[in-house]
C-alpha cells in the first residue's frame, strides 16, 4: 500500500525537495529556510537541509548510470577557453623622484597601471 501512493521516503514532499534543492545552489541553507518560511509558513532545519541534500546526491551516480551511453560517431570535440585580467602597478626606475605634493586630481594615474591578462585553450 505503501507504493502506490509514491511517497517519498523521507518526511518532505518531492515538490518541497525540489525547491529546498533549487534554492540551496544559489543560496546558504539558513537563507533558504528563511525564504521557505516567509512563502510557506513551514520552518525547516538547517540540519534536515543538509540531510536532504546529501540524500539526494547520493542517487546521482545510480541516475548517470543509467544514462545511455552515446555512440562513438556522436562524440564531438570539446573546446574550453579561459581567460583572466589583473592590474599590475607599473614602478619608475630608481631615479625618478618622489612627488612632492598629492596629486590635485583623484583616481587613477595614467601610465602607472598596467593590465595582465593570461588566455588558455
Amino acid at each position: 500500500m505503501d507504493q502506490r501512493p509514491r511517497l517519498p521516503e523521507s518526511k518532505f514532499s518531492y515538490r518541497l525537495q525540489d525547491w529546498d534543492q533549487s534554492l540551496v545552489v544559489e543560496s546558504p541553507y539558513a537563507e533558504v529556510n528563511s525564504t521557505l518560511t516567509r512563502i510557506l509558513g513551514l520552518s525547516q532545519s538547517v540540519r534536515s537541509l543538509e540531510r536532504s541534500n546529501r540524500q539526494l546526491a547520493a542517487a546521482v551516480p545510480a541516475f548517470w548510470a543509467a544514462q545511455p551511453v552515446p555512440s562513438a560517431a556522436a562524440e564531438r570535440e570539446v573546446v574550453v577557453g579561459s581567460c583572466d585580467g589583473k592590474g599590475v602597478l607599473i614602478r619608475g626606475a630608481a631615479v625618478t623622484p618622489a612627488m612632492a605634493e598629492p596629486p590635485l586630481k583623484c583616481g587613477p594615474k595614467p601610465g602607472r597601471n598596467r593590465m595582465a591578462l593570461v588566455g588558455t585553450l
